[in-house]
């Protein structure tokens, strides 16, 4: 920790992103947090209008957000003009120089006696391994992942750090998991990406297939629901939650803190926006542009996505217009 202290005040927080306190600006914060997650000696940053409201009422220690006037006075607020972003950038960059974001695992690697682990296999420190799980050639594991029991993963996967896997899952060939979500920064003049300290979580019963890609959360993790199925070269943005038992079919792109609840179904090369929430049961058609959220158990097509009925008057009407005027 560079001879620093273990934890940053809001103080020292709100210096470094050029801030106003309103509140103690001697509050000791030991870490980042996402919302929901959130513990009194965390901040959250507020990085979306849309999060606001949540990102307010959270159980955080403090919050850091655009400035703003008639906040609530019995919560510390770290008020900012800097572009929300630039100032998450710092705030990383000063926790990461405190020690705060740093993981160490010492342990090493467990594998319960029953695991197969195939050639050429990488497994970091403190990973876990239940039983009956099998590993084939050429896997790659970081450190502090758990694999859960009667998995199956396949020749060339790459699991990164933290990753947690739960039982009965399968990952197929050219998959990588808990790749750095796709977010930058333009502080000092460059386009600097901001790191990703969150995870994934994969729940029990999830099968993802070839060539498909998970970044990990910026701040909290990107999940993927129990019995959630996801077809061959689909990417997953950080900070993406889908839900239990959706299928999202081959291409599919989410972008992210875009959210699927249960039962959705997405067909092919589908596009959903960061912050879209996909409603409960309802289903995406194939090349859809998913920009705005969808209400639940309705059926969508289209770019951008309307309801499916309208989108066929839609295409009905532009055929006779044209026909019309070549007529």
């Amino acid at each position: 920790m560079n001879g620093l202290h273990a934890f940053l005040t809001v103080g020292e927080v709100s210096k470094a992103v050029d801030g106003i306190v309103q509140g103690d600006a001697d509050q000791k914060l030991f870490k980042l947090m996402f919302p929901s997650d959130a513990t009194e000696d965390g901040l959250v940053i507020c990085l979306e209008d849309m999060r606001r409201d949540s990102a307010i009422m959270t159980k955080a220690g403090a919050v850091m957000l655009p400035l703003t006037l008639g906040l609530p006075t019995n919560k510390t607020f770290i008020m900012t003009t800097m572009n929300m972003r630039d100032a998450l950038f710092r705030v990383i960059r000063l926790f990461k120089e405190y020690g705060l974001l740093s993981k160490s695992y010492e342990a090493k690697p467990f594998l319960h006696d029953t695991v197969i682990v195939g050639a050429n296999v990488s497994i970091g420190k403190g990973t876990k391994v239940g039983a009956h799980t099998v590993i084939d050639d050429h896997v790659v594991i970081g450190q502090g992942v758990t694999i859960g029991e009667n998995c199956k993963i396949e020749p060339g996967v790459i699991l990164r750090d933290g990753v947690y896997l739960g039982n009965n899952s399968i990952i197929h060939s050219g998959t990588v998991i808990g790749g750095e979500g796709f977010m930058f920064s333009d502080e000092e003049g460059a386009r600097l990406r901001i790191p990703s300290i969150g995870s994934v979580v994969i729940e029990n019963h999830v099968e993802i297939f070839e060539n498909t890609t998970i970044a990990r959360g910026i701040l909290g993790n990107t999940t993927i629901g129990y019995g959630t199925k996801l077809d061959c070269q689909t990417h997953i943005g950080h900070d993406v939650i889908i839900g239990h038992r959706c299928r999202v079919c081959a291409r599919c792109s989410i972008a992210g803190w875009a959210e699927l609840q249960d039962d959705v179904t997405l067909y092919g090369m589908c596009g959903v926006g960061n912050h879209v929430v996909v409603g409960k049961g309802a289903t995406v058609y194939a090349a859809s542009a998913v920009t705005k959220n969808i209400h639940p158990y309705t059926v969508v097509s289209g770019n951008p996505a309307m309801n499916h009925h309208e989108e066929l008057k839609r295409n009905a009407f532009f055929r006779r217009f044209y026909k019309n005027q070549k007529g």
